[in-house]
């Protein structure tokens, strides 16, 4: 076991008291164990040379028993509160860490849809606020809707329906640009955000979304998962609640 305190001599055969203590330091096990130095040789030089070695007390032959004790238990009695100190210091960096992941889990949760776990209407909004600043336009707009997400829900099921809305999510994160922001709006709704966006780069991305449906389809003959997509383009001064309107328009004529 790992002893609690060490009183050593310096004087021993083979190996002295310094180099002992050295090397108990070198030992994970015992390098905060207090070691108390008891010899004759009393000089300031030596006295030194303990405590480099790691020695926490020196006492010099003849000693007084009683102050032996004393001293001892001093040492032992800080030893004690050292090891309070560090198993509080433990708990504490602990229960650190533990807030940290609950803060990280709340900015998550309020970031992004509980379903999905693409971000959300709240999320998307603010970042519509944000992307209205001259740096970032001009500015594309996607909206997405699932076809016939009641069906779904009324034929298969909702675990069906949530799967469907899953894979769209899925679908949506993985043709966007790297930059962009896709969202679930609510129910079967979503949308891309596009900054610093030409008609091209919003046609690359439904591109990539149509295809990214077939090639789900062709792998789930019964999905028959499909979307409505409506595209708008911003200027330099755009208004995107406007933008997003009109791209909402747009799915609702294909409807």
């Amino acid at each position: 076991e790992t002893p609690d305190l060490v009183i050593l001599d310096v004087k021993m055969p083979e190996m002295d008291g310094y180099e002992v203590c050295r090397r108990l330091k070198a030992d994970y096990r015992c390098r905060r164990v207090p070691v108390i130095f008891v010899s004759a040789l009393g000089d300031v030089e030596d006295k030194i040379k303990g405590f480099s070695a790691g020695g926490v007390d020196y006492i010099a032959k003849p000693f007084d028993e009683a102050e032996v004790v004393a001293r001892v238990a001093n040492h032992i009695r800080l030893r004690q509160l050292q090891r309070q100190l560090e198993m509080q210091n433990e708990l504490l960096q602990r229960e650190i860490a533990e807030r940290r992941r609950a803060e990280e889990k709340l900015k998550f949760l309020l970031a992004h849809d509980s379903l999905t776990g693409i971000y959300n209407r709240n999320y998307f909004q603010d970042m519509m606020k944000l992307f209205e600043e001259p740096q970032y336009q001009p500015v594309g707009m996607i909206v997405c809707d699932v076809d016939n997400l009641k069906a779904i829900n009324d034929n298969e099921g909702h675990l069906a329906g949530d799967k469907a809305l899953v894979v769209v999510a899925r679908i949506l994160e993985s043709s966007a640009r790297a930059d962009d922001i896709a969202a679930r709006i609510g129910g079967d709704e979503f949308a891309v955000l596009m900054p610093c966006c030409n008609q091209r780069d919003m046609d690359v991305v439904c591109e990539k979304i149509r295809t990214g449906l077939a090639r789900y389809n062709r792998a789930n003959p019964d999905a028959h998962l499909g979307v409505a997509l409506g595209c708008a383009l911003g200027g330099k001064t755009a208004d995107l609640e406007a933008l997003f309107r009109q791209a909402d328009a747009k799915v609702c004529k294909q409807k």
